[in-house]
């Protein structure tokens, strides 16, 4: 289960390569938004286990062996396929890019489509799409345009779980996403998935960055 009490703190990532800006009904306004894909955002064991509010998260994908690297547990069955995570309302996402650095937040925004990715030394990658009102963004967003498509830092604060299929007004909206196709389902909570996969490239960490 996932406990909407987790962040985590200034990670390597890569941005997306779109910065959309749709319109969100509220109520019977539509009001100007922001949807990014941030990809390649690293978890370590403890950071996973603490993602699923499960402590033993991390070894259901994993074996352990003394004197080696982390296996993937299910390469041989799923191969670099994805999973898909989870959806977390009212959290909290700070960018910084740039050698300044420059900085863009996103309060009470959307966490969606988020999906996590093995790799072999146990080491899991995490992906996700934010998606916020304009209004509710601060810093140095005009800068973010000139950086997409490199690497930055990320924060991030979660905030309640939600239901992926639960009805936004940021449906129809570019993604970033991972390259999988349905998966099993080896961690409480884990949905299956597929994707579109036609259009993709690979980014510097593995991860895949919709075309």
């Amino acid at each position: 289960m996932f406990t909407g009490e987790f962040s985590l703190d200034d990670k390597h990532c890569e941005l997306g390569i779109y910065l959309n800006t749709p319109t969100q009904k509220h109520g019977d306004e539509r009001l100007p938004a922001k949807v990014i894909g941030v990809a390649g955002v690293p978890l370590s064991k403890e950071e996973l286990n603490a993602f699923f509010g499960n402590p033993h998260a991390w070894d259901m994908l994993y074996v352990d062996t003394p004197g080696k690297p982390a296996a993937d547990f299910w390469a041989d069955n799923l191969g670099p396929m994805s999973l898909a995570v989870g959806k977390f309302k009212g959290s909290c996402v700070t960018l910084k890019f740039g050698l300044k650095p420059h900085e863009v937040c996103f309060d009470d925004c959307t966490v969606k489509s988020c999906k996590i990715t093995r790799t072999a030394g146990g080491v899991t990658m995490l992906a996700f799409t934010v998606v916020g009102l304009k209004s509710n963004i601060s810093g140095d967003l005009a800068k973010l345009d000139e950086f997409l498509d490199t690497s930055a830092n990320v924060s991030i604060a979660f905030g309640d779980p939600a239901d992926e299929d639960d009805e936004e007004s940021d449906d129809d909206q570019d993604e970033l996403d991972l390259d999988h196709q349905a998966a099993a389902k080896p961690i409480d909570g884990v949905k299956k998935e597929k994707v579109d996969t036609s259009k993709r490239r690979k980014s510097s960490d593995g991860t895949t960055l919709n075309a």
